[in-house]
C-alpha cells in the first residue's frame, strides 16, 4: 500500500478542490478528518465529489478502501496500541492495534450507513511474525453477527491476507473476530466494494 499516489477528487460542480485527499496525510485531509468519520464516505456517495479520470491511474486496481478512518471498536486495547490504527492507511509495526491478553477478541468497523463490501485485505502480527491463525470477518444483521461467506480462515501463517467473500454483503458494521490467539494484532483492515 505504500506505493498509492494522491488521489484527486473534484467537485461536480466546480475545478479541482483538494489533492490527496485519501492516500496521502496533508493538510487538506486533516481538515477533512477533523469534520467526523464517514463524512467522505457519504460525500462520494451522495455524489458531491467524485474522481477525477486522472486519478484513477493512482488508485492501486481501481479499488478504494470503504473502511479507512472509519469509526473502529474494539474489545480491548493493550497499552497506546488503540483501535484508531486499525483504519488509519498505514500498514506499520508502529501503527497497529494490540488486544488484551486474554479471551476472544475482535475489532468492529462501523459506517454510517450501509455498505457493499465483497472482499477484506488484513495487515496483522508484527515483525513479520505472530499472525492470526483462525479467525472470521462478520458482518451485523438485525441485532447479530453473522459469518460473511466464504469469510472464516483457519490455519493462517500469513501476516497479510486477502480474503474474496462468496458473495458480497451489503451492512453498516463489519467485524473480524478471533477465538484463539492472544494478543492479536491488526496493523491495518480494509474494505473493498464488490467488482
Amino acid at each position: 500500500m505504500n506505493q498509492l499516489k494522491s488521489v484527486y477528487l473534484r467537485r461536480k460542480d466546480t475545478p479541482l478542490v483538494a489533492s490527496g485527499l485519501i492516500f496521502s496525510q496533508t493538510d487538506k485531509q486533516r481538515q477533512i478528518n477533523r469534520l467526523g468519520r464517514g463524512w467522505l464516505v457519504l460525500c462520494l456517495a451522495c455524489g458531491l465529489f467524485q474522481f477525477s479520470s486522472a486519478s484513477r491511474a493512482s488508485v492501486q486496481g481501481n479499488r478504494l478502501d470503504l473502511a479507512k478512518y472509519q469509526e473502529v471498536i474494539t474489545d480491548s486495547t493493550n497499552g497506546v496500541q488503540t483501535a484508531g490504527y486499525i483504519t488509519d492507511g498505514f500498514v506499520d509495526d508502529d501503527s497497529c492495534w494490540v488486544s488484551g491478553n486474554s479471551g476472544a477478541h475482535w475489532a468492529e468497523v462501523v459506517f454510517p450507513f450501509p455498505v457493499a463490501v465483497g472482499s477484506a485485505q488484513l495487515a496483522m502480527g508484527q515483525k513479520g511474525s505472530s499472525p492470526m491463525t483462525v479467525f472470521q470477518f462478520e458482518y451485523l444483521t438485525n441485532g447479530s453477527w453473522v459469518t460473511v461467506p466464504g469469510g472464516a480462515v483457519s490455519g493462517n501463517t500469513n501476516v497479510e491476507r486477502n480474503i474474496i467473500f462468496s458473495s458480497a454483503v451489503t451492512a453498516s458494521a463489519f467485524r473480524v473476530y478471533d477465538l484463539l490467539d492472544s494478543p492479536i494484532r491488526i496493523r491495518q483492515m480494509a474494505l473493498y466494494p464488490p467488482n
